[in-house]
């Protein structure tokens, strides 16, 4: 399987969401929106909605999984990252583009603000508080409440109701979107890829997004909270690349069905395929105590591009704390003999090194494999003095890193401030 690492996809997303902007600015001179204050507040407040339900609109395409937009941004799990990211300043421009009006309308009579603020004999307007409610109403349960991650997945579901509404109050008010064809033609494209890519994903993902059934093989414990589970597949087994990984559900009446990410711990030559699962919240905390031989599960995927065939140079450092160390674990499996890796496996204390031995045999096939367990409990956190000690130049070397956000930030910024090339340093962070 060939897969690719683009670095387009951000430069992609600033053309998108700018263009509105830029369209707007072209209707009449800028002079003519900076007259007075109140003009002023007007422009602030259109520009804020337009950039605002742009970004929007490219955050659910972010999070669509599809394909074409991991191989712009190198991988699904960073396409979520930037999800984030612009979902936050989405939510903040949106809710500035209500609050600026409110204050121009301030400027006349307090009782004009909350006429705006209360109207609800004005369709357009009411959409526009719809959204703003429904956000609002999103971003407390995320960053205030704490619910079960089935509950809360079900929750952002609503976030394509809530650019519905936006959607709607757009296209209804009246405003330089209703008077100027070339931007309404455009905010109307914005509003249908976005739409596209909620529907996509949510509506109809069951229908258009590929997905594979197999059928549990066994259960391996492997120390006190993390186990090992091979499936077999049911039909044709998936074809994925080592470090890639897959999101998983099982049809157990005593699990809930969401999907959850997991990375590849199998070679991609194997007839099964195994993930390393670490008991990290309620679902991978019930898998250890309720699957059973048989149960039938649904995989997606393989998505990521967390891998050492992406590297630049055939010599490469690999950092996998804790259950981090699983994808290298796939990857150990088939390790052409080019590579010259030196893999440091991260645990606090000998006794939670509990893929070591799995490690040191895979090493024994591979000549050019070198396992350095590192013991934070005697070593401390691992850091790139301690890497440089033990394998010597980093220059023209590729660095793959997976595990706790900190670490993964931490040593980033450490290659970098050695002058390491962003380019040459993989991180797989899930942040789903």
């Amino acid at each position: 399987m060939k897969i690719q690492k683009s670095n387009l996809g951000i430069p992609i997303v600033v053309v998108f969401t700018l263009a509105p902007l830029f369209l707007w600015l072209s209707i009449m001179p800028l002079t003519d929106r900076t007259r007075g204050v109140t003009t002023v507040l007007t422009s602030l407040g259109q520009v804020a909605g337009l950039v605002g339900l742009a970004l929007f609109a490219a955050s659910l395409v972010l999070s669509s999984r599809q394909k074409l937009v991991e191989n712009f941004f190198g991988g699904v799990n960073r396409a979520y990252v930037i999800h984030h990211i612009l979902g936050g300043l989405s939510f903040s421009l949106l809710l500035l583009h209500p609050t600026i009006l409110i204050i121009r309308y301030m400027y006349f009579s307090y009782g004009s603000a909350l006429k705006l603020l209360f109207d609800f004999s004005n369709l357009p307007v009411i959409f526009g508080q719809l959204a703003i409610f429904t956000m609002s109403l999103l971003l407390i349960v995320t960053l205030f409440i704490k619910l079960p991650y089935h509950i809360w997945k079900i929750s952002h579901q609503f976030l394509g109701l809530a650019f519905l509404f936006a959607t709607l109050h757009t296209l209804l008010i009246s405003s330089d979107v209703a008077r100027d064809p070339i931007l309404r033609g455009y905010m109307i494209f914005v509003l249908v890829i976005g739409l596209a890519a909620f529907d996509y994903k949510t509506i109809f993902g069951r229908y258009l997004i590929k997905k594979h059934r197999y059928s549990l093989v066994e259960v391996t414990k492997r120390g006190s909270n993390i186990i090992d589970i091979t499936l077999k597949p049911e039909t044709q087994n998936l074809k994925f690349i080592s470090g890639q990984f897959a999101f998983i559900s099982v049809q157990n009446s005593r699990l809930s069905t969401e999907q959850h990410p997991f990375s590849f711990s199998s070679a991609p030559s194997e007839k099964t395929v195994t993930f390393s699962i670490k008991n990290l919240g309620d679902f991978t905390g019930s898998l250890i105590n309720v699957l059973n031989p048989g149960d039938q599960f649904i995989v997606e995927g393989p998505y990521g591009r967390f891998c050492h065939l992406l590297g630049k140079f055939d010599r490469q450092v690999w950092v996998g704390a804790g259950i981090g160390i699983t994808p290298f674990l796939s990857m150990a499996k088939n390790l052409e003999d080019k590579y010259q890796v030196d893999c440091y496996y991260c645990v606090k204390n000998q006794a939670e090194a509990i893929y070591l031995d799995d490690l040191i045999i895979n090493s024994r096939r591979s000549p050019n494999l070198r396992i350095i367990p590192y013991y934070s409990e005697s070593l401390g956190r691992i850091d790139v003095k301690s890497i440089k000690k033990t394998s010597g130049n980093l220059s023209e070397c590729d660095f793959f890193i997976c595990g706790p956000g900190a670490m993964t930030q931490s040593l980033r910024s450490q290659l970098i401030g050695t002058n390491v090339k962003n380019y040459a340093i993989h991180t797989e962070e899930f942040n789903f």
